[in-house]
């Protein structure tokens, strides 16, 4: 999910530089996924105000979001949206069992 709702509300502008950044401020990630769900667990985890938000190899999209928190409230609220979206789609798929 954090693939269709990150680039919504920020810019991964360096893959490495977000990396280390992680690392360096020993926050956790999921190594095994993609970039994007760095980039999400890196904000939702991020120690600075949102104009550091560069040192972490990412850029907000929205000038309008100048606060960490409006960035999380709006990235919380899309997962959120797409989560039930996701359940809606899967309970409108008729399930067939056979014999």
């Amino acid at each position: 999910m954090a693939t269709r709702v990150v680039p919504q509300y920020v810019d991964l502008i360096n893959a490495a530089q977000l990396e280390a950044f992680l690392n360096n401020n020993a926050i956790r990630y999921p190594f095994h996924l993609s970039t994007l769900s760095w980039a999400l667990h890196c904000i939702e985890n991020f120690p600075f105000d949102l104009g550091r938000l560069s040192e972490a190899g990412l850029v907000t999209k929205d000038p309008l979001l100048i606060t960490l928190k409006q960035l999380r409230l709006c990235l919380q609220r899309g997962m959120y949206e797409l989560s039930l979206a996701e359940k809606s789609r899967h309970q409108q798929i008729p399930v067939v069992m056979q014999e």
